[in-house]
């Protein structure tokens, strides 16, 4: 399994979802590195990934994120 940073996914992955096992935290997101497990165009696919991932490794440290831009309605509200 390649083991990538942060930024290096949102550049091979730009405008994707993506589900990354953090090998090497930092305070710093882009400098975060880690094991690419899966990436799609609609969050919604990473459910199963997420689940079988966290299923097996239950003490994995697993960071989920869009590589770019979010575009959000005015009449949209984001909770985080």
């Amino acid at each position: 399994m390649e083991i990538l940073s942060v930024a290096e996914i949102e550049r091979r992955y730009p405008g994707e979802w993506v589900l990354v096992e953090i090998t090497r935290d930092h305070k710093r997101r882009e400098c975060v590195v880690g094991h690419l497990l899966a990436h799609a165009a609609d969050r919604d696919s990473l459910d199963g990934p997420h689940r079988q991932y966290r299923t097996e490794h239950p003490d994995a440290l697993l960071l989920e994120f869009f590589a770019g831009d979010l575009v959000v309605d005015e009449d949209v509200s984001i909770v985080l």
